[in-house]
């Protein structure tokens, strides 16, 4: 009986953990319905500007790629390890020692399985940015903001006054506001919005540091 009770409460655990994702996916599918209705009309891009854009706004890059597996391999070893442990304690052990490690196997195996959440959002998105439909808008930045670390938001003009757009280059309030202020405003297929400096003025920038 005891037994049975801990695999209720990890079961009850597991549906938390899925049914947050999904609220949390949600949320930010309104949110992004939201700001749509705030932003100027967008426009298609070319090749050219596909390229550069992909370049600033991907933030799922190899290196992160190979981080988020080694996380997930890891927590899978160990969730395999405890299980297997959990396993032996249900048919030899004592129930104490069987909850013990099967709330370990939870934990381990929550890590990996959010990991490869994570792991599968980013490469869509890089899939999407590099494959599928971008737009353009062309927008003045009326004001900065700078929640901490090198993250920057630009208040942009908009239907609605005060739309605010996290910049996505570390640099890039600064690029932006030695080009009077003009940003590029992006959106893809999925209705994620980024600000990065306009391609002139990122290539002036460029040639300065070199």
């Amino acid at each position: 009986m005891e037994k049975l009770k801990e695999l209720l409460i990890i079961a009850l655990i597991w549906a938390v953990i899925i049914w947050f994702a999904r609220v949390m996916k949600r949320k930010s599918n309104e949110q992004s319905k939201k700001f749509q209705e705030n932003i100027p009309e967008m426009e298609l891009i070319d090749e050219e500007e596909r390229s550069y854009i992909c370049e600033n706004i991907v933030s799922f890059t190899t290196g992160r790629n190979v981080f988020l597996w080694f996380i997930i391999l890891l927590n899978l070893w160990v969730t395999i390890g405890y299980g297997w442990k959990a396993i032996n304690m249900a048919i030899f052990g004592t129930a104490d020692a069987f909850s013990s490690n099967l709330c370990y196997t939870s934990i381990f195996g929550g890590i990996a399985y959010s990991a490869n959440l994570l792991r599968k959002a980013w490469f869509r998105e890089r899939e999407r940015n590099e494959m599928g439909v971008l737009k353009k808008r062309i927008v003045e930045v009326k004001e900065y903001e700078h929640p901490g670390a090198n993250n920057w938001n630009g208040i942009i003009k908009g239907r609605k006054p005060g739309i605010s757009v996290n910049i996505s280059i570390p640099n890039g309030a600064y690029i932006m506001q030695e080009d009077n202020n003009m940003a590029m405003l992006i959106e893809n297929e999925d209705g994620n919005f980024y600000l990065i400096p306009r391609i002139e003025a990122e290539r002036e920038s460029s040639k300065q540091e070199q």
